[in-house]
């Protein structure tokens, strides 16, 4: 069906000379071209959405390849998902939440909170001054000691502090433990 012909030959109908009937008949050929060309537009629409969708499948493809290499490239530094770093205790503790091409990802803890802030920093801005946490101590990452009568998880060292951990509503609270002497230390139980 060429649009511009339909067109032009319903404006060449004569609709001044037609009767009631003859223009509500014109009327209603209007109507079922009309649906018609609805009809061509509604597959034009599927048809490009389709291939709209392909071009999008592949930009996430080629999306999902940077943001691995990025990955690989942050892994090997050590800014692996779920590693942690310090800048001074009263910074709060950096948790990497995720990794792309260009950014790394953290929420930044503060002692005893539930949530935290995310920070977005571009790879080659990285602070010099992040510190991944140590894992030397009188106790072992990944133990569980208790302290104050509740539970928590040995995350690492922070200098001569402590990270514990501990999960509250599926979220982690962090707590950092001071070592001004060792009294603080034995007052936790393995």
């Amino acid at each position: 069906m060429d649009i511009k012909e339909t067109i032009t030959n319903f404006k060449n109908q004569d609709t001044a000379s037609m009767d009631r009937e003859g223009l509500l008949a014109h009327i209603d050929q209007i109507r079922e071209t009309e649906q018609t060309i609805r009809e061509f537009l509604n597959e034009f629409n599927r048809l490009r959405s389709e291939t709209q969708n392909l071009i999008w499948a592949m930009d996430r493809e080629e999306q999902r390849k940077r943001d691995e290499e990025g990955q690989e490239k942050m892994a090997a530094k050590g800014f692996g998902v779920g590693s942690i770093f310090y800048i001074d205790r009263h910074e709060g503790i950096y948790v990497v939440k995720a990794v792309d091409h260009y950014h790394v990802s953290f929420s930044r803890m503060m002692d005893g909170k539930s949530w935290g802030k995310t920070i977005h920093i571009e790879h080659h801005r990285l602070d010099p001054r992040l510190t991944p946490l140590r894992t030397q101590g009188p106790f072992k990452v990944g133990e569980t000691v208790v302290r104050y009568e509740k539970e928590f998880r040995v995350e690492g060292y922070l200098g001569y502090r402590m990270l514990l951990s501990s999960e509250m509503y599926g979220n982690k609270i962090y707590t950092i433990v001071q070592k001004k002497d060792e009294k603080t230390y034995r007052s936790i139980i393995i």
